[in-house]
C-alpha cells in the first residue's frame, strides 16, 4: 500500500486507479481488512482528485461503511464532502493518536477538507492553535534603536 500512497502524493491518480483495481480483484487475498479498507480509501480518492466525483461515488456505495472504525468513517465523510461530520469525527478521535497532527497535515486524503473553516476550528480545537515562528534576519538578539525602550 506504501507505493499507492506515495503515488497519491506525486499526483499519479490514473495509475492509483490501475494498482488497486488490480490489487482488490478476485485473484488477491486481502492480508487484512485494515488494507482492503486503506485500498479502498485511496481509490476513491484518486478518481476525486482525477476529477471524478461519479466514480469516487461509485466506490464508496459498494462497501458497507457502518462497522468501520472512526478513522474510516472520517476518510468516507472527507470523500463524501461531508466536512461538518468530518469536523464531529474529528472531535471524537480527538489527539488519541488513531488519526496523528502529521497525518491531518501530510495525508492527501486531507487536501480540500484543511481548506475549510471546519477543519481549521476542529484542528485548532484538538491541537491547539498553529504558532508561527518568526525569522530572525540576524544572529543579533539585541532589539532595533527606538524598540524595547520604556519611557
Amino acid at each position: 500500500m506504501d507505493i499507492t500512497y506515495d503515488l497519491l502524493v506525486a499526483e499519479q491518480y490514473q495509475t492509483v486507479c490501475n494498482l488497486i483495481e488490480f490489487y482488490l480483484s478476485a485473484p488477491f487475498k486481502m492480508t487484512s481488512e485494515q488494507n482492503r479498507r486503506i485500498a479502498i480509501v485511496n481509490l476513491a480518492l484518486s478518481h476525486k482528485w482525477s476529477d471524478n466525483e461519479d466514480a469516487c461515488k461509485n466506490v464508496l456505495e459498494r462497501y458497507d461503511w457502518s462497522a468501520v472504525s472512526d478513522d474510516f468513517l472520517l476518510a468516507h465523510a472527507v470523500l463524501r464532502d461531508d466536512f461538518a461530520y468530518a469536523r464531529t469525527i474529528m472531535r471524537r478521535i480527538g489527539n488519541s493518536g488513531v488519526v496523528s497532527k502529521s497525518n491531518y497535515n501530510e495525508w492527501p486524503l486531507f487536501k480540500k477538507f484543511r481548506e475549510t473553516s471546519d477543519f481549521s476550528i476542529e484542528y485548532s480545537s484538538i491541537f491547539g492553535p498553529e504558532v508561527e515562528l518568526s525569522e530572525k534576519s540576524s544572529g543579533d538578539d539585541s532589539a532595533p534603536e527606538g524598540e524595547g525602550e520604556t519611557i
